[in-house]
């Protein structure tokens, strides 16, 4: 995209009015001032000058912003080619924050959410879209770039100087039935010290994982000005690509799976276990990202680690077109 055309943004900056209007009043002028009219000459001048200064400007302004957005653009295609051939388990990884519990059987499947349960799940989910400005801030931050305003890793949000000015911290805008359409099930687990507790194994529907990971594209390539950029338009038209690949496509095969040992146990008295992974969202509850029967099968059930892949792939994509573009001059004086 080295000669990209202007994008829709970079065309807004544009003064061409001004341009046009001050270089015929500065011919005008020298027009003038050669068929000896100083006094005039001087006033078209003085108002011409100025207006083609301000739409030269203007141009070089909009030029730069278009080159630097058209690099970003670039490997932010780059990037997300590479998120697209990498295994899509890799978004599904338990960080250091990970809930564990083993040799669980399941002793209540379907029961409605409740209103702290929803909560906590809300709550989590708001988390996990924040960890995306700090994923991208930090890889911002280590390639010592100036031109974007790059996140601390304490801080949720990630100020995209340049391309836009609007905050990157992330909001939740996942589907209003998200809590009626997911499985929810309590799992019974023994204890280190002997004793059996519960956990609430939340897993959420295939549309509603679905639209989580769509919201958090779709909001990053808006923040990068939507169809009005090269950068922005890059994001929105991988969202699709970025969706199939990253949708988990095991939960009903777990929820059928899960359905098959509660009757099971019921009516047999058969106590099948199973090994469970997820997020903690508050007290003995967490959002399932893994489970593991005791055949062996293993099913995965939400892309948790998305957000922070997402960012470290923006980060790294913003970070290398700068670095590219700085370096340019340079090679261009060593080469003469």
């Amino acid at each position: 995209m080295g000669n990209a055309s202007l994008s829709p943004a970079a065309k807004g900056m544009l003064r061409t009015g001004k341009l046009v209007w001050g270089c015929i009043l500065t011919i005008a002028g020298l027009f003038f001032f050669t068929r000896d009219m100083p006094a005039l000459a001087v006033a078209l001048l003085i108002a011409g000058v100025p207006l083609s200064l301000v739409g030269l400007t203007a141009g070089r302004t909009a030029r730069r912003f278009n080159r630097h957005d058209a690099a970003v653009a670039e490997r932010i295609g780059e990037e997300f080619w590479h998120m697209l051939q990498r295994p899509a388990l890799s978004a599904y990884a338990p960080d250091n924050q990970g809930g564990e519990i083993q040799e669980a059987r399941v002793v209540e499947l379907q029961r409605h959410f409740d209103q702290e349960t929803a909560g906590n799940l809300d709550g989590a989910l708001h988390h996990n879209f924040s960890s995306f400005s700090s994923s991208f801030g930090l890889s911002v931050g280590r390639g010592g770039q100036n031109w974007f305003g790059a996140a601390s890793a304490g801080n949720t949000t990630g100020l995209l100087t340049g391309l836009s000015n609007v905050s990157l911290s992330m909001h939740s805008t996942t589907r209003d039935n998200l809590m009626g359409d997911a499985l929810f099930s309590v799992l019974e687990f023994p204890t280190n010290s002997g004793e059996l507790d519960t956990m609430r194994l939340i897993s959420m529907s295939q549309p509603g994982a679905a639209a989580w990971i769509g919201d958090l594209v779709n909001a990053v390539g808006q923040n990068l000005g939507g169809h009005s950029t090269h950068s922005g338009e890059t994001v929105l038209r991988h969202v699709p690509d970025l969706v199939g690949h990253f949708t988990p496509k095991d939960i009903s095969y777990t929820t059928d799976r899960l359905k098959a040992l509660e009757r099971r146990h019921r009516d047999t008295g058969l106590i099948p276990t199973l090994h469970a992974f997820g997020q903690p969202i508050g007290r003995n509850a967490m959002i399932a990202t893994e489970i593991r029967f005791a055949d062996g099968q293993r099913s995965h059930l939400f892309p948790l680690q998305f957000p922070r892949i997402l960012g470290n792939a923006i980060g790294k994509a913003s970070s290398s077109a700068l670095e590219g573009l700085s370096q340019t001059p340079q090679k261009a004086v060593a080469q003469n």
